[in-house]
């Protein structure tokens, strides 16, 4: 059985190693903070002191740390050369969780190759670390197959769904689409619902029309009042707020590189971003009723 390294005990990856350790394998973890490191050693995996001790010590590398720049300095090191692609052995393979954009991936895999190291991006959504902790997440998978299929035993033992959707990087791709997606319709249906207060509609009879009929519906409509319960993370560091401002800039990114223009995702990213909390909780939302 594969030694398998996770570096990034946050949020989500705390959870997602701890199944690992659940369903056997062999786990060595990094983290920056003591506590997630202790609470996983208390699971059963072991500590690695840095990202190189770890790849010097696994076949297969997990990393799920916040963005482009701690996924650089895991994979790369301090100087270019001496953190976890120059560890691994030939034939090892890391896998990239970090919500990240295409050309970052694309460029770590780039430098991974003289290594003789595969790369896979597999890009998480289905919920938050509670679909973490208990291994319901989807992994959106780019990369070679030969390389998805070796990895696939620890990924299953982390999400319900695996869905391969092509080259390298395009897992990042889709969950950048995804998540551009999601909140351009949250302000959508937002406004739709301050027109329903104009008219002095009941929130909760539209609300309901909508996800009944069908074709205005979707994720955010039929989950708005469960939004409502989530406002106290909206404005928290690392909060909504936060993530959307990432998850529209990661979309930039992504749209920048084969040059594709996009007014929409323009307008959100200079504009709606910077006032979403009060969009979301502010006086403009219907009779508090988000």
């Amino acid at each position: 059985m594969p030694t398998v390294g996770f570096v990034g005990l946050g949020n989500m990856g705390s959870g997602m190693a701890a199944n690992l350790v659940s369903h056997g394998f062999d786990v060595v973890v990094h983290d920056v903070r003591r506590e997630p490191i202790d609470r996983l050693r208390g699971l059963g995996a072991r500590e690695a002191s840095s990202p190189a001790e770890l790849g010097a010590r696994s076949d297969v590398v997990f990393v799920a740390a916040f963005g482009a720049e701690q996924v650089r300095s895991i994979c790369l090191g301090e100087h270019g050369d001496d953190g976890l692609l120059a560890a691994l052995s030939p034939g090892a393979i890391i896998v990239i969780h970090s919500t990240i954009s295409t050309a970052v991936v694309r460029d770590v895999a780039a430098r991974a190759e003289k290594y003789q190291i595969d790369v896979v991006d597999a890009a998480m959504t289905g919920g938050g670390h509670l679909a973490a902790e208990g291994g319901r997440l989807t992994f959106f998978v780019g990369g070679r197959s030969e390389a998805i299929e070796r990895v696939r035993p620890q990924l299953e033992a982390m999400a319900s769904q695996i869905l391969p959707v092509g080259a390298l990087g395009n897992g990042m791709l889709v969950k950048a689409i995804s998540n551009f997606l999601s909140i351009g319709n949250t302000i959508l249906v937002n406004e739709a619902l301050q027109l329903a207060k104009g008219y002095d509609m009941d929130v909760t009879t539209v609300l309901s029309m909508v996800d009944h009929g069908r074709v205005g519906a979707s994720w955010v409509s039929e989950n708005w009042r469960d939004l409502q319960q989530q406002e106290r993370t909206y404005t928290t560091e690392g909060g909504m707020a936060d993530m959307a401002r990432k998850d529209l800039a990661l979309a930039r990114e992504c749209a920048a590189l084969p040059g594709v223009r996009l007014s929409t995702l323009d307008f959100l990213a200079d504009e709606v971003t910077s006032g979403l909390t009060r969009l979301l909780l502010g006086s403009n939302t219907p009779d508090g009723e988000l």
